[in-house]
């Protein structure tokens, strides 16, 4: 039976199971399948956008424009989809963003698919660390020279700031949910958050400030009493009005100011849970921001050494997920139990840097787990083009050359590497840790420790020796994972959403961003900051010219949607 004779819902049924490439091809075949699909056009790619995986699978009861709406209104700090109205158009953003993610832009048109800003301004120099509020669209960062800012994405504006002489230079700043986290000049971290999450009924809490807090607000402070809404006293000290403020994007104002029990040495906020780790005293405090209370402290004794490791034993890096605390100490990765009864172990288990650098394909993780290692290795020499940049630039599209390891292989020694971070995906099944001479283990499913309960197998990456591999920074949000080494800015893709049906064994690897400098071979960091989200790439680097290393902040746009502002950051740029 011919099949444009089939009923029009049966052909529809079986189109939604085409992916987007073919769905072009089918309605090329002949009118009637045109028609078919030009008729049946939002229901055609809602079903395709759910193939791809670029959205959930529908349920019965949710209707196709309440689901565009809602998967259109998720904040993005570069607004790719505020526009969309149709599936149509959704799949093809989303798309060609998936190609440019993996450098697969084939045509002339879509080469101009990436572009690169710089953020100018007067003001905040030698940005140390930021994060980026994707619902008010804010870039939040502090600096070398003291000082925390609040700038806008579209306008490069400072919407608010505390003083240099309030927050040290080089201060550590974190950021989730509304809530900006930072260390004090003295011991202890202040919690702010926005102010417009403080006057909304719906997402109020009582807090009470520290007084030093209420001191240095650049905003007048009103009382946050149990109940909503927060109170202002008829005259404040700050101002001479009556008029009660109204609250401002970009505002933010003092919530709590927590103190752990010994001294910290790396924090992470992953809302509503801050993580607050002491190498002295080997301690993980685990603060409830919602409530500024202690909820659990849990033990992170260091892990037994497996090889010979002849550096310092230092904490480098931490990281929090439900059940479980990661932490980086230099010789070895160890993964420590949240929530343990007394009398468990909650160390669930340990890396040894021996065991991540060693180069023999056929020695298994943790003993029983096979995992494959892949060397890359990039189509132009990047570390001596970049020499010759004086600002930041697209590196031409296309992917890193991957070969599989099939013997024991040349890598350096484990003693001059150590590890440096440690991510987790948003569902924490995932991990992702690197070391500094730029091993990379990503370890899907960590919590099953059998090989035979496992659907996915980890892989270890390394650059090949005579390329630059020096890892400064990680970032991963469970679909792609983002390194900033000593030429630039490597994302690599994990899952291939374009050819959903046919999953590929290898990542996929593209250089993003070439820096601009000389290639410093692991002696000093290029980048001070990294940050990724679903369509940019944003990240702080250090203009190696005429001795002055101040860190500016760029980001690469890979929707091809760059706001009028963007696109002329992205002239600046160049």
């Amino acid at each position: 039976m011919p099949f444009d004779v089939l009923p029009p819902e049966l052909i529809l049924r079986v189109v939604s199971y085409l992916p987007i490439q073919e769905i072009v091809s089918f309605a090329l075949v002949s009118r009637s399948f045109h028609e078919v699909v030009r008729v049946n056009e939002g229901a055609v790619y809602q079903a395709a956008a759910a193939l791809h995986g670029f959205i959930k699978p529908a349920k019965n009861a949710e209707s196709a424009p309440h689901i565009l709406s809602t998967v259109t209104r998720i904040p993005d700090a570069t607004g790719w989809l505020d526009d969309v109205t149709s599936w149509k158009e959704l799949c093809r953003r989303y798309f060609l963003r998936e190609q440019a993610w993996r450098g697969e832009q084939n045509s002339p048109s879509q080469k101009e698919q990436l572009s690169l800003g710089v953020f100018q301004s007067d003001v905040i120099k030698d940005i140390h660390r930021f994060k980026i509020d994707e619902v008010e669209r804010t870039i939040i960062c502090t600096t070398g020279e003291g000082g925390l800012f609040v700038m806008s994405i579209d306008t490069d504006e400072i919407l608010w700031c505390l003083p240099e002489w309030y927050v040290s230079g080089y201060a550590h700043v974190e950021y989730d949910n509304g809530f900006i986290v930072f260390t004090c000049i003295e011991d202890g971290v202040e919690v702010w958050r926005r102010s417009t999450d403080s006057f909304n009924p719906e997402t109020y809490l009582p807090c009470k400030p520290n007084p030093a807090q209420i001191e240095g607000s650049p905003s007048p402070v009103p009382e946050f009493p149990p109940t909503f809404p927060p109170v202002y006293e008829p005259l404040t000290r700050r101002s001479a009005s009556t008029e009660t403020p109204a609250p401002s994007r970009g505002v933010y104002l003092p919530f709590a100011l927590l103190t752990s029990p010994a001294e910290a040495r790396c924090y992470r906020l992953v809302y509503p849970h801050l993580l607050v780790a002491s190498e002295f005293s080997r301690q993980a405090y685990i603060w409830d921001v919602r409530t500024s209370t202690l909820a659990e402290t849990i033990s992170i004794q260091t892990p037994p050494r497996r090889g010979g490791f002849h550096l310092p034993v230092h904490m480098t890096y931490v990281e929090l997920s439900d059940s479980f605390v990661f932490v980086c100490w230099t010789f070895a990765l160890a993964v420590y139990r949240r929530g343990s009864t007394p009398g468990t172990k909650e160390l669930l288990f340990s890396i040894d840097i021996s065991e991540m650098v060693h180069p023999d394909p056929g020695r298994k993780l943790l003993g029983n787990i096979p995992c494959s290692i892949f060397s890359g290795k990039f189509q132009l020499p990047y570390n001596i083009v970049a020499r010759f940049l004086s600002n930041p630039e697209i590196s031409p599209a296309g992917t890193c050359t991957l070969t599989k390891f099939k013997k024991k292989s040349y890598t350096r020694e484990s003693q001059l590497d150590w590890f440096t971070a440690v991510h987790v995906s948003p569902d924490g099944r995932d991990l992702v840790a690197v070391t500094r001479v730029g091993w990379l283990l990503w370890m899907p499913d960590f919590q099953v420790t059998s090989p035979k309960g496992r659907s996915r197998t980890p892989f270890r990456l390394i650059f090949t020796p005579d390329q630059p591999r020096y890892v400064d920074y990680l970032a991963f949000d469970g679909k792609r994972i983002l390194l900033a080494i000593d030429s630039g800015i490597v994302s690599i893709t994990l899952k291939d959403y374009i050819h959903p049906a046919d999953p590929r064994a290898a990542p996929q690897i593209r250089h993003l961003v070439r820096l601009p400098g000389r290639g410093h071979h692991g002696e000093g960091r290029k980048v001070s900051c990294l940050q990724l989200h679903s369509g940019s790439a944003w990240f702080s680097y250090i203009q190696d010219e005429e001795e002055d290393f101040e860190a500016k902040l760029a980001f690469v746009d890979l929707t091809g949607t760059s706001s009028e502002r963007n696109q002329q950051r992205a002239n600046l740029a160049r």
